[in-house]
C-alpha cells in the first residue's frame, strides 16, 4: 500500500520517516490527529519486515492514541513513533538520541513517550536532545511512566484552558519541563 493510501485510509494527517547513517536510525513518526491539540504517544522499538510494515502499525496505534485521548477528555491529538531494529541487539544511547534529534525537528507537532522496547533510561537519552517528551523517569523530575497515570504527567505542560466545563486544564499536551535535568545526567 502506498504511504499516502494509508494515510488516507486510516484518517491520519501525517507519517515522517527518519534515518540517521552513523547511527542506523530507520523509525516513523505517524500524527493521526492534532486537532484537539499536539500529538503525543508512544515510542515502540522492534522490528518490523519492512517500512511499510512499520508505517501501517504506527499510523494504527497513532489512530488508537486519538481516541484514547478522546475518551479521556485529554486534549491531546494520536500520535505514535517506532524504531526499526531489535533493540536487545541494535538500540544505543546514540542512536535514541539521534530520534531525539528528529523528534526535535517536528517542533512540538509530536511529543514521545515510552512504549514497548523503550524504557525510562531511554526517555532521558531522548530528552538530552528535544523537549518534546511526555515521560521522564521521576528521579529525571519527570512523572514517570504516564501510560499509567496520564493525567498526572507533571513533566509535561498544560495546553490551552479548555473551552468544556469539566474538562481537565492539567492535562499534558506538551513539553517536558525537565529537560534540563535530563542534560545534566
Amino acid at each position: 500500500m502506498a504511504v499516502i493510501e494509508l494515510i488516507e485510509e486510516m484518517g491520519g494527517k501525517k507519517l515522517a520517516f527518519g534515518y540517521d547513517a552513523a547511527t542506523g536510525l530507520r523509525c516513523v513518526v505517524a500524527i493521526h490527529s492534532t486537532r484537539s491539540g499536539p500529538a503525543a504517544g508512544g515510542v515502540r522499538f522492534k522490528p518490523y519486515s519492512s517500512e511499510e510494515d512499520a508505517a501501517a502499525d504506527a499510523m494504527r496505534l497513532a489512530r488508537a492514541m486519538t481516541l484514547k485521548y478522546a475518551a479521556a477528555g485529554m486534549r491531546m491529538g494520536g500520535g505514535k513513533a517506532v524504531i526499526i531494529g531489535d533493540p536487545r541487539t541494535e538500540k544505543s544511547p546514540e542512536l535514541l538520541r539521534a530520534f531525539g534529534r528528529f523528534v526535535e525537528e517536528m517542533a512540538g507537532e509530536y511529543s514521545v513517550a515510552e512504549d514497548v522496547g523503550t524504557d525510562g533510561a531511554d526517555m532521558e537519552e531522548i530528552a538530552r536532545e528535544t523537549e518534546w517528551l511526555v515521560s521522564l523517569p521521576t528521579d529525571a523530575g519527570g512523572a514517570g511512566d504516564v501510560s499509567i497515570t496520564p493525567r498526572k504527567a507533571s513533566s509535561a505542560r498544560s495546553g490551552p484552558a479548555p473551552s468544556t466545563p469539566g474538562e481537565d486544564p492539567s492535562s499534558p499536551v506538551g513539553p517536558s519541563q525537565s529537560r534540563a535535568s535530563a542534560r545534566s545526567g
